[in-house]
């Protein structure tokens, strides 16, 4: 199927704030919310068997971004090109875009929450720090699990992740709309009967422009 690359459907960086343009991009690289698409960074192999000497990283299906990314942001600081340099075409059967069941989900969570935590126990830093990372990835991941269930209309799943922030005391860090709507059944029951009505009528309007 021909995909015109002139008239790109969006960008991966829609908007360059602050956390973009900081050189220091390590602590934003482990909280998710570091710049990360595919073919967007260069590195010199220099600086690279300086972090890695053994050119060796966790092996994992889920990728090799975090494993290679993590020791570069770690020592050296990173310099932000703000200008679109290439295009690329998103599949929907990709690798990145399966996650299509809660089952794939969660996979996909265990496999980068073993990565970040495997790749921290190959760098080079004091234990205490890689301890207090460790437990910041843990935090993080619970927080990107909780609208799972909301997606996939399984509201035991975000009971459970909810129980388990409010035992760690980070409940707080989820938005109170979500909270309102995972503990409370009725609305539950809402907010899945119209997202599953939005994603039908995507369906529908998908089939009107192909036809």
């Amino acid at each position: 199927q021909h995909t015109d690359l002139s008239r790109p459907s969006g960008k991966m960086i829609p908007r360059v704030d602050e956390t973009v343009l900081n050189p220091n991009q390590f602590d934003a690289l482990i909280h998710y919310k570091s710049t990360f698409c595919p073919g967007c960074h260069m590195i010199r192999m220099s600086m690279m068997r300086d972090v890695n000497p053994d050119m060796d990283i966790f092996p994992s299906r889920g990728g090799q971004n975090f494993q290679m990314l993590m020791p570069i942001y770690y020592k050296y600081p990173r310099i932000f090109v703000d200008e679109c340099l290439f295009h690329y075409v998103v599949y929907a059967d990709s690798h990145s875009r399966s996650n299509d069941t809660l089952e794939k989900s969660i996979l996909k969570a265990d496999e980068l929450l073993e990565i970040i935590c495997q790749t921290l126990d190959r760098m080079q830093m004091p234990d205490d720090e890689r301890e207090k990372y460790k437990a910041a990835a843990q935090i993080d991941d619970l927080c990107r699990r909780y609208p799972l269930g909301m997606r996939f209309c399984d509201r035991a799943y975000s009971l459970q992740i909810d129980a388990k922030l409010e035992a760690c005391g980070h409940i707080g860090d989820i938005p109170m709309w979500q909270r309102r709507i995972v503990r409370n059944n009725v609305l539950f029951g809402l907010y899945t009967a119209l997202d599953k009505a939005k994603k039908c009528v995507k369906r529908m309007l998908k089939r009107m422009v192909k036809v």
